[in-house]
C-alpha cells in the first residue's frame, strides 16, 4: 500500500457506498426509467474520480500517478467490476427463475430481482473490498 499523508474517507461507510451505483444501476434498470441507471451511473463514475484524484494528491509528489492508478484499478475492480457482474447475475437470474415458475405473482416477478439485489450490495461490500484488497497487494502493489 502506498504511504498517504491523510486517512482516505473515500474507503469508509457511507462515501465507500457511492461507488457501487453502477451496481444499483443494474438492479433497478427493469423497474425505473433509464434516466435514473444513468444517474446512478454518473454518481459511481464522480466517486472513482474523485477517489483517484484525492489519492494522487495526497501522496507525494513522485507518487502521485501512481496513487491515481492504483486508485482506478482498486476502484474499477471493488466498485466496478465485480458488484456489477455480481448484482447482474443474481438479478438475471431471479427474474429467469420466476419467468419459468407457475402461478408467480406479477408484483413478486417485478420487484423480487431488485430487492433481492438492492439486499446484497451491503452484504457483499466487506468481502469485496477485502479480496480486491488482497489482490492488489499481492500483484499490482508489488510493482511499486
Amino acid at each position: 500500500m502506498l504511504p498517504s499523508k491523510v486517512a482516505d474517507p473515500f474507503l469508509e461507510q457511507p462515501l465507500r457506498s457511492l461507488g457501487y451505483g453502477i451496481a444499483v444501476g443494474v438492479a433497478i434498470r427493469y423497474r425505473f426509467c433509464h434516466d435514473l441507471v444513468l444517474s446512478c451511473n454518473a454518481v459511481a463514475g464522480g466517486f472513482i474520480i474523485g477517489h483517484a484524484i484525492h489519492r494522487g494528491f495526497n501522496l507525494n509528489k513522485d507518487d502521485f500517478m501512481i496513487g491515481i492508478l492504483d486508485a482506478l484499478i482498486n476502484d474499477g475492480l471493488a466498485s466496478v467490476l465485480l458488484p456489477t457482474f455480481i448484482t447482474y447475475t443474481v438479478c438475471g437470474s431471479t427474474r429467469e427463475c420466476l419467468r419459468n415458475t407457475a402461478g408467480v405473482p406479477k408484483g413478486i416477478y417485478k420487484w423480487a430481482p431488485l430487492t433481492l439485489g438492492l439486499c446484497l450490495l451491503p452484504i457483499m461490500m466487506a468481502p469485496i473490498d477485502r479480496g480486491v484488497c488482497w489482490f492488489m497487494n499481492e500483484t499490482v502493489r508489488t510493482l511499486y
